[in-house]
């Protein structure tokens, strides 16, 4: 996993987009949850780039896309960044194949 914390982690850099433009809106998480139904812990993590806390890829990339679009921001800007980190991380399954 990604665990870096500084701000070259796309993680902790889409997060911190997430939450200053929400915060810039003066929306709360609960409000962010109500619209979106994505838990409020989900949201959190997103925010403080804890994905290692988060369900698989698949669900992070669409909890972004949600989340960026509803507060119109470039939700796909977002999880390209995201993307290619994931594809260059840890977080992507390892296949084992059985062979004959």
């Amino acid at each position: 996993m990604v665990t870096g914390t500084n701000d070259t982690n796309p993680f902790i850099a889409v997060g911190s987009e997430l939450a200053a433009a929400r915060e810039a809106q003066n929306l709360s998480l609960s409000d962010i949850s109500g619209h979106l139904r994505i838990s409020v812990k989900y949201l959190e993590y997103l925010e403080a780039g804890e994905n290692s806390k988060l369900p698989g890829a698949t669900y992070v990339l669409g909890f972004v896309r949600s989340y960026a679009k509803f507060l119109n921001l470039d939700a796909n800007a977002m999880c390209q960044r995201l993307s290619d980190e994931i594809a260059a991380s840890e977080y992507q399954p390892e296949y084992h194949f059985v062979e004959n």
